[in-house]
């Protein structure tokens, strides 16, 4: 039986305390795929946690939930073990999902930086993703998507792909974001599209109570000068307030990963006065 032929079910709760020194990670609930072995720690005390599925990817008709619940104080750093594949989809099953809710109570900050998302040719996948925020909290949310598997020639060879996002401060929205692609029926080099790109990163960036204008005007400049090489193309938006949203069109991955690294460093002294630590596996 091959790997898109068996369907799971998976389930990841996790809760995040802060004590006077460091924050802590409590596994509420955790059914497979979805696992996570410990935390780790940085020296700033933020605990550091790398998701694993344990399936190897999505699988056809997976249904996964991931659950984030952060107290006052609490400094975490979600990452993954490598890539996300979405494998493709068997025939008569449902799309694969995965439902991820979180949040980041007053004075926390959750930082989000996985790999990247693969979808396989005929991959049906829908990602829905809702955070809340509440005063003083930040975040720092990436997502990068390839095209598929580019050395076997699947660039846009997936079915469809759909992304919803929403960000609200103390039930007020913030940002609604919901894209979906579908390259069957759009034309994906279009230029309104992805255009000579192929590989797609978005990122949040926000710290309630702060000038969504001024954090789009300290970045501006990256974004600028990061495009010049005709490599990626980088673009920064205010949100309605505490943010901003980051995206990024390149031709490979890497260009992408280092934006990504690029503008989360210059947020991050921005809106805390101190670097950005990024997770073991990018050192």
């Amino acid at each position: 039986m091959s790997v898109a032929q068996t369907k799971t079910t998976g389930r990841l709760e996790l809760g995040f305390t802060h004590d006077c020194s460091r924050t802590n990670m409590h596994v509420l609930d955790m059914q497979p795929p979805l696992k996570v072995v410990r935390a780790f720690h940085h020296a700033d005390g933020a605990a550091v946690v790398h998701l694993h599925n344990v399936s190897g990817g999505v699988l056809s008709g997976d249904i996964l939930g991931l659950s984030l619940d952060m107290a006052d104080n609490a400094q975490v750093q979600i990452t993954s073990t490598g890539a996300t594949r979405v494998y493709c989809q068997r025939a008569g099953e449902s799309p694969s999902s995965m439902h991820t809710r979180a949040r980041v109570a007053s004075g926390g900050l959750l930082e989000y930086v996985p790999d990247a998302i693969i979808p396989y040719a005929r991959a049906r996948f829908r990602q829905v993703t809702e955070i809340e925020l509440d005063d003083d909290a930040g975040l720092f949310w990436w997502e990068m998507l390839s095209p598929g598997r580019e050395a076997f020639g699947e660039q846009f060879a997936y079915h469809e792909l759909e992304f919803m996002t929403s960000l609200s401060h103390c039930g007020t929205p913030i940002l609604i974001d919901h894209a979906r692609l579908h390259p069957d029926a759009h034309w994906s080099s279009s230029p309104a599209r992805f255009g000579s790109f192929q590989h797609l990163a978005t990122f949040y960036v926000l710290r309630v109570g702060t000038s969504a204008d001024a954090l789009e005007h300290g970045l501006a400049g990256a974004a600028q000068k990061l495009s010049e090489s005709g490599e990626v193309s980088w673009g920064v938006s205010a949100l309605s307030a505490h943010g901003v949203l980051v995206r990024g069109l390149a031709h490979t991955s890497r260009a992408l990963l280092a934006g990504l690294t690029e503008f989360w460093q210059r947020a991050k002294q921005l809106l805390y006065g101190r670097a950005a630590i990024p997770p073991r596996k990018t050192y």
